[in-house]
Order: C-alpha cells, then structure tokens, then sequence
C-alpha cells in the first residue's frame, strides 16, 4: 500500500512539476515540449488512477478471496488479467522518459539547466525506457530488468532528479523577484 501510496502522491505533485520544468525549456521548441508534457501529464493522470484503484480495490479484493469459494478465488488470482488502465506502463515509462528526455536535451543544448541535472535527466530517460525493454523484448527476463531498473531509476534517480529539479526551479524564482 505505501508504493501505491507514494506513486500516487508523486504523481499529483508532478502536476506542478510538470509546466514548471518545461516553461524553463519551451523558448527552444515549443512543439516538442507542448506535446511531451501533455503525454507527461496524461501519464501522470493515468498513474493516479491506476494507484488509487489499487488502494480502494486491494483490500476488498483480499477479503473477497479470504472469505469467498474456490471459484472467486480463481477469478480474482487470474494470471495476466489486467487491471490497470496502464497495463503496460507505456504511459509511466514511456510517455514520461520521451518528456524528461526532450526537456533534458533542450536544456542542455540551450544550456539553461546545469550540466549535472542536465545529464542526470538523460539518464533517468533512458532508465524510464529500459524499463519498457521486457515488453517490446519478452524473451528477457523482464522480472530481473524490471525490478533493477524501476529500483534503481524509481528509487535513486528520479527522486534525485526531481528533487534536483525542485530547487533548481525555486533557485530561478527567486532571482526573478
């Protein structure tokens, strides 16, 4: 529950982040950055969803299995049966990672962000992506990608990013006034 939790709560903030990050890159591309941070917004909004449910619908879901017969049982442990509007996170990883990855190279060809926060966006594109690998390639072993690059990006990377990107952006408000 705390993942879901977490997910959720990152996500809803990311909706500040979100025009905030791209209005300090938009003056290079505005087409780029438009359509990224909508799929990046849409993605968010799907995050939230997804988490939620998972928060509502898990603990009805377990009770309904603790207490109902074989035949529920079977039904709620279906394997591959989705549940989520993002089954295949091509929203969370994918649509995010395109945005992160278009700001991020604008800002460093614009050279608005510093060289760090600029790389580690680069970076943490590019994690958002491999963790897509097990779907578009399904002969790897998409439990092992998928737990070392979500641990590592999810855990180490994107919070440092984000956090990075947070200061950065409160470092620019405040020479504006």
């Amino acid at each position: 529950m705390t993942n879901y939790w977490a997910y959720t709560l990152g996500s809803i903030f990311a909706f500040a982040m979100i025009p905030a990050v791209s209005a300090t890159v938009q003056h290079l591309n505005e087409g780029w950055v438009r359509w990224t941070s909508s799929l990046a917004t849409l993605a968010f909004a799907v995050t939230i969803l997804d988490n939620y449910w998972a928060i509502v619908m898990n603990p009805l879901r377990a009770a309904a299995y603790l207490t109902g017969n074989e035949a529920l049982r079977t039904t709620l442990t279906v394997p591959g049966a989705p549940q989520w509007i993002d089954v295949q996170n091509w929203l969370a990883f994918g649509a995010v990672g395109l945005w992160v990855l278009v700001v991020s190279l604008l800002a460093l060809r614009g050279n608005v962000w510093s060289k760090g926060l600029t790389y580690l966006g680069i970076a943490l594109a590019f994690v958002y992506f491999l963790a897509l690998s097990p779907i578009v390639f399904p002969s790897l072993s998409g439990v092992v990608i998928f737990t070392v690059v979500a641990g590592g990006g999810g855990v180490v990377l994107a919070p440092i990013w984000y956090i990075w990107m947070g200061i950065h952006l409160r470092r620019m408000a405040s020479q504006e006034t």
